[in-house]
């Protein structure tokens, strides 16, 4: 049984990114939600989608991009 460490970095850094986000939302999601209220809350939630939107294209661009050298260079 070989170790892939390329495969655990990748698994840890998406459960480092998922963790953030949970936090992010969680956390600050709570504390708008407890301060300024619901309508609020809602607000900022539709900015932090719009925001992680290009984000995530851009992911999603680099990741299709590996996989298409990764095709290529194993032939």
């Amino acid at each position: 049984m070989g170790r892939d460490l390329r495969r655990y970095a990748v698994g840890t850094q998406v459960r480092l990114v998922m963790g953030m986000a949970l936090i992010l939302l969680l956390a600050g999601g709570g504390a708008i939600y407890f301060l300024y209220g619901a309508e609020a809350m809602l607000g900022a939630l539709a900015c932090l989608t719009f925001m992680l939107l290009p984000i995530g294209l851009i992911a999603l661009w680099l990741w299709g991009m590996d996989r298409i050298v990764g095709k290529a260079r194993d032939g």
